[in-house]
């Protein structure tokens, strides 16, 4: 069996992966805002609890800006 020797990637080869990828990931989103319809807070019968959770999931969690 003949092993063959690759170099090993940069550190800029992969932040150039990564950049892709998000942007990619970012395409995606976007066309699943577009299929999935929206909702409004307004629609659900406790809109001002679901709010309060959402907020506090939000300080928890913090989204991933990308």
């Amino acid at each position: 069996m003949t092993e063959v020797k690759t170099q090993p990637k940069t550190t800029l080869q992969y932040s150039e992966l990564l950049q892709r990828l998000i942007e990619e990931i970012r395409l995606l989103r976007n066309e699943m805002l577009l299929i999935l319809p929206s909702e409004k807070l307004e629609d659900y019968s406790d809109s001002h609890r679901l709010k309060k959770s959402y907020e506090k999931a939000i300080k928890r969690y913090p989204p991933v800006s990308l």
